[in-house]
């Protein structure tokens, strides 16, 4: 009953079409799409990322009515949850379909895994809690650290700028013990920086190395280690 009112819904309109046709827009908020009429149950803050995804990989006619939104939606968002139950399962134990691929972490709305990472992405996964892969903000965090830690290891020493760096909380985000900031952090950083990176694709081997490193540092902090 008002031009804001209705300007406000072309406004979100344009941004799910927008995005439909062209994946490099940014797509709805969570906001826009309860104003066109989704559920606000359906719609959240965490698996937004997996809706977003589904927009933007739709073309224009795949939106271009409430209903087709809404059914799109209502997939992305069960596709998420079906993804993230997968992966917060996941303990190294399983095989076959209950592994998470790739597609696995798409359709949760992670970005950065490819058949390059998953290796290392799954074996941080299967360490951690379920308490700690179980939204797709927590698992967006592990793959940044582990893409960190990949990034560093190219097999060149001293090419890694220090902000590019993980930090000790991001190497505990990974499931690696022992690594507190100051001394054990730099060294760690380090060493992974003159790896390749087939010497850290794993967080068993990831640990290996701290747990040296921390035998190192410990050892030159106190003379009776």
């Amino acid at each position: 009953d008002t031009v804001q009112k209705l300007q406000a819904l072309a406004t979100a309109v344009a941004a799910v079409v927008d995005a439909a046709a062209d994946d490099s827009k940014p797509g709805p908020t969570e906001g826009q799409l309860e104003l066109l009429g989704i559920d606000p149950a359906l719609v959240t803050e965490d698996n937004l990322p997996a809706i977003l995804d589904a927009i933007r990989g739709a073309t224009p006619a795949d939106v271009d009515s409430f209903e087709k939104l809404r059914d799109l939606v209502e997939d992305a968002a069960g596709d998420a949850q079906d993804a993230l139950d997968i992966i917060k399962a996941y303990d190294g134990t399983q095989t076959g379909a209950d592994v998470p691929a790739v597609q696995t972490y798409d359709d949760a709305g992670v970005d950065g895994v490819t058949a390059g990472n998953l290796g290392a992405i799954n074996s941080a996964v299967a360490l951690l809690p379920e308490g700690e892969t179980d939204t797709t903000a927590e698992v967006q965090d592990i793959v940044a650290a582990y893409l960190k830690v990949l990034a560093a290891a190219d097999g060149t020493a001293n090419n890694t700028a220090p902000e590019a760096t993980p930090t000790a909380a991001e190497y505990a985000e990974l499931g690696v013990t022992g690594v507190v900031a100051g001394e054990k952090t730099a060294l760690l950083n380090d060493v992974v920086d003159a790896k390749a990176a087939a010497d850290v694709d794993t967080v068993q081997k990831l640990q290996a190395l701290a747990t040296a490193v921390a035998a190192v540092v410990d050892a030159a902090a106190d003379d009776s280690k």
